[in-house]
């Protein structure tokens, strides 16, 4: 991919995380704190040429396309906040399928880099039943997380449930 195309991928691909995981005031981990664009752009250059150049040309193509896909002048990352979700999320609600593609390979994406970062699984309480030293995340252990479970030797928090057969 040539300086252009990977620049406005980059623009296009902020422009995205921005709204999608934005900046919040309840705690969560956002785009800049999990820094969702450098890590997508390590992770683009993991895949094969061809798997990369379609993702690079999506992110790229969302910024330049704008006149197209949303009848204004503008570049995507040039748009508000707003406007920005409400296309994405247009887009993945769209009946058109190619407009549904689009928004949900980018929400596919930006919540996999998402999800991946250690701050996030901190966040939402991610932990381990089991040692793994293998496993390059490090997360807490919890080795009575499955006690009680169904099968578990503890006691089960639904213990009123009736069984499923």
């Amino acid at each position: 991919m040539g300086i252009f195309i990977r620049n406005r991928a980059r623009d296009g691909l902020s422009a995205m995380a921005e709204v999608v995981m934005p900046e919040n005031d309840f705690g969560a981990p956002d785009w800049r704190s999990t820094a969702i664009v450098s890590r997508t752009f390590e992770y683009l250059a993991e895949l094969p040429p061809r798997s990369r150049a379609m993702l690079m040309l999506l992110f790229a193509g969302v910024e330049l396309a704008t006149p197209l896909l949303l009848l204004r002048l503008s570049r995507f990352s040039r748009l508000s906040k707003e406007r920005r979700l409400r296309a994405i999320e247009g887009w993945s609600a769209s009946g058109f399928i190619g407009f549904s593609l689009i928004g949900d390979a980018i929400k596919a994406v930006l919540v996999m880099m998402y999800l991946s970062h250690p701050s996030v699984s901190e966040y939402m309480g991610e932990y381990k039943s089991c040692s793994q030293p293998e496993d390059p995340l490090q997360l807490p252990i919890r080795p009575d997380a499955l006690a009680g479970s169904r099968g578990g030797s503890g006691p089960s928090e639904n213990a009123d449930a009736p069984e499923v057969v």
